[in-house]
């Protein structure tokens, strides 16, 4: 599976990745992250999708060359700030039902 880093621990000890399926956020420990390059909040990576009891884990997380969203945080504060909301959804409402039609007019013979 591929997704975004969205959160690197200062210490280095996890990370939670936005998954590309846009399923539940998933979470890598130490052991999971690349030892000889480290990884950044807005960089792009694939990895194995591990699940625990309802808790998607990262294992090998491999960051993909040339692919980062390196301005994301700065990104998501300013619109933070600034008060922007992006409508996700959009509420569609339905044409009422045509009204059946009914005979009322019957005729007793």
């Amino acid at each position: 599976m591929d997704g975004v880093v969205i959160y690197v621990a200062k210490d280095r000890s996890r990370a939670i990745v936005w998954c590309s399926d846009h399923g539940p956020l998933g979470l890598a420990r130490r052991n999971a992250l690349p030892r000889d390059m480290p990884i950044a909040v807005g960089d792009m990576v694939s990895f194995e999708a591990i699940d625990d009891g309802g808790m998607r884990l990262c294992g090998a997380l491999t960051p993909l060359p040339g692919l980062s969203m390196a301005g994301l945080p700065d990104l998501l504060r300013s619109d933070a700030r600034a008060g922007k909301r992006r409508a996700q959804l959009t509420v569609v409402h339905s044409a009422p039902p045509a009204p059946k039609a009914f005979a009322t007019d019957r005729h007793c013979g």
